[in-house]
Formats: structure tokens, C-alpha cells, sequence
């Protein structure tokens, strides 16, 4: 039983040591995020805002398998958003390009299409 109880406390202890370091890294690349700001102007924030929402996921997975997918849609629906903001926005002295278009309509169609097969896949196995 001593052995167990060891283990146990071993165990939570390792999970604060990687939480003390993800809250770290975490706070790091905002510190980071904000000097490259506040340097060299908004095209490199919004840069630099989608890199961490694209790291998110991979944080999250080790504490939570069922945040980091939330985070991983949050990720793909602002770049989706993202995408159909830029090539369907009007920008003075850019043309547009009807291929562009195409690809970001269809992105964004398999984005909503996979989100909901997904969760027709889940409503379904819970059935059983």
C-alpha cells in the first residue's frame, strides 16, 4: 500500500512540474507575442496570435484530450474565418482570384462538414 500512496504523490507532483512548465512557455510566448507588437507593427501580432492559437491544442493534450479538440475547432474556425475575410474582402489594388475563392470556400465547407460528421460519430456512440 506504502508503494501505492509513493506513486500516487510522484505522479501529482510530475503534474504540477509540467503544468508549472506549460504556464511558463505559455506566458513566454505572450511576453514574446507583445515585444514583436509593440516592434515591428499589427501584421506580425496577428502572426504571431494565430502561431499560439495553433500551438493550443498541443498544450492542452497532455491535461486534456477533449479541451485540446476544442481548441483544435477554435484553431481551424478562425483560420477559416480568416481565410474568407481575406480573399472575400474588397482590398484596393489586389485582384481576385476566382482559384483562391474556390479553395477557401471549399476549406471552409470541409471544416463544418468534418465538425459534423464528428459529432454525429459521438452522438452515435454514446448510443451504444
Amino acid at each position: 500500500m506504502e508503494g501505492m500512496h509513493n506513486r500516487k504523490l510522484f505522479d501529482l507532483l510530475v503534474s504540477w512540474l509540467l503544468a508549472y512548465f506549460v504556464i511558463i512557455g505559455a506566458l513566454l510566448l505572450v511576453c514574446v507575442a507583445v515585444t514583436i507588437a509593440l516592434m515591428i507593427g499589427a501584421s506580425w501580432t496577428v502572426t504571431v496570435a494565430a502561431a499560439l492559437l495553433a500551438a493550443a491544442p498541443a498544450v492542452a493534450l497532455p491535461f486534456s484530450a477533449r479541451a485540446a479538440k476544442w481548441l483544435l475547432l477554435l484553431a481551424y474556425s478562425g483560420l477559416a474565418a480568416a481565410f474568407v475575410w481575406l480573399a472575400f474582402w474588397p482590398q484596393p489594388g489586389a485582384a481576385s482570384v476566382p482559384l483562391v475563392k474556390g479553395v477557401v470556400v471549399a476549406f471552409a465547407a470541409l471544416l463544418v462538414v468534418r465538425v459534423c460528421l464528428a459529432w454525429r460519430n459521438d452522438r452515435k456512440a454514446r448510443q451504444h
